[in-house]
């Protein structure tokens, strides 16, 4: 049921949402990207690390270097979202994820200069220098590089809002027993085999296990990467970090607008 909203009604009917299932899939579901495994582009998690020329590796205002986490290719993603996505440019992503030093960063931090949370674009991307000496080369890859390199395809998928008492927010009358969350549970295990498998998103209504995201009518997801031990990225109690813009700074590639945050299980 990818992007096909009859699929998702029927679904949500077999789950016993029989009278909202078609406001649900064709209403309130949007368009996200999974980051699968795959491709052969620039957009990826981790790996070797991404800047614009001539910009320094960002660092926390306290001195602490920040970790290049992923590069998303606009000119890739950005046709498959809609029109107020731009279609070209290389956004990097980069945070401080050390737990001893999360605290704001759960809180939300805006993209400047010192910040826990960076995003940069351009459309020159360059490989950051990596020292050359084994000693020096050892400790900037154990400061700064904790994601290992998956090269990711974006697939198109249909998302619903989750969270705590999500049906109150979506007008049900009451809770339907956990016929939501069941009927939710059964279309992550569709995608990817398990209903705690981690799925690192661009767009839709995916959201931090905590769903403490500001209202996703008012953002939108640039990014987020959930907890995957696949590439060395156990972060926190099974957390997450994402990246939000709102959805008219996205429309003129303010990406100074955006806000970085993380939540744990």
């Amino acid at each position: 049921m990818s992007t096909n909203r009859a699929d998702l009604a029927e679904h949500l009917r077999l789950h016993g949402l029989g009278e909202h299932a078609d406001r649900l899939a064709h209403e309130v579901a949007t368009i996200g990207l999974l980051l699968e495994p795959g491709g052969s582009g620039l957009s990826r998690i981790g790996g070797l690390p991404l800047l614009p020329p001539d910009v320094a590796w960002p660092r926390t205002s306290d001195d602490r270097p920040l970790s290049f986490l992923a590069a998303l290719d606009l000119a890739e993603i950005g046709p498959l979202l809609g029109p107020q996505w731009p279609t070209s440019g290389v956004l990097m992503f980069y945070a401080d994820i050390d737990p001893e030093h999360i605290e704001d960063l759960l809180s939300g931090v805006p993209n400047a200069d010192g910040a826990e949370a960076r995003v940069f674009a351009t459309d020159t991307p360059t490989p950051v220098d990596v020292p050359s000496t084994l000693v020096e080369r050892e400790r900037f890859l154990d400061v700064t590089l904790v994601l290992d390199e998956r090269v990711v395809l974006p697939r198109t998928a249909l998302s619903l809002p989750d969270g705590y008492e999500i049906w109150h927010r979506l007008g049900f009358p009451e809770d339907h027993d956990g016929r939501y969350d069941e009927a939710l549970e059964a279309m992550v295990s569709s995608r990817s085999g398990a209903p705690d498998a981690p799925e690192h998103w661009v767009g839709g209504h995916a959201a931090g296990v905590q769903v403490n995201q500001p209202d996703p009518a008012d953002t939108i997801l640039l990014l987020r990467l959930a907890s995957d031990s696949d590439i060395r990225f156990d972060f926190l109690d099974g957390g997450t970090i994402q990246f939000r813009i709102p959805e008219e700074a996205l429309g003129r590639s303010d990406w100074s607008a955006v806000v970085g945050m993380a939540d744990s299980a």
